[in-house]
């Protein structure tokens, strides 16, 4: 197991992984995660799933814009 830390980074929070982590885990910059935080309060890192995330960017601008009509 890695721990990682939480940093501020101007206004956002970045959790930086380290060079062994990322060798280990096959990360690279500009790939895609998905966090999640389960029922006993654990958090988990995925593959994000690109499919999900065009479909609900996109659904996201179709609600806005049906908001804006």
């Amino acid at each position: 197991m890695t721990t990682l830390r939480v940093e501020r980074a101007g206004e956002d929070l970045v959790i930086r992984v380290p060079a062994e982590a990322q060798a280990t885990l096959g990360l690279r910059e500009g790939d895609l995660v998905a966090l999640t935080r389960g029922s006993e309060g654990a958090i988990a890192v995925a593959a994000a799933d690109v499919d999900h995330e065009m479909r609900a960017r996109r659904g996201r601008a179709f609600l806005k814009r049906v908001r804006a009509a």
